[in-house]
């Protein structure tokens, strides 16, 4: 799976996605970038006002993210 990639990939030097942080990781990932989605597609009456958001917000929160794994801030 993804999660194994990642642990045996060059990445893994990064502690956001070392074994015993994954879980958390992938926790935070998932509340910072598909639950914000999830949430206004449940509520908005038109879905086609979402498709032009979607992938800025994609951008925004997965550079975000990253930055944050790769400055120690994911713990």
């Amino acid at each position: 799976m993804r999660a194994r990639a990642l642990t045996r990939s060059p990445r893994s030097s990064l502690p956001a996605v070392a074994p015993q942080r994954l879980a958390t990781t992938a926790r935070l990932f998932l509340d910072l970038v598909a639950v914000p989605m999830l949430l206004r597609a449940l509520f908005e009456v038109n879905l086609k006002v979402l498709d032009p958001e979607i992938d800025a917000h994609v951008a925004r929160s997965v550079a975000f993210f990253l930055a944050a794994c790769r400055n120690g801030g994911v713990s």
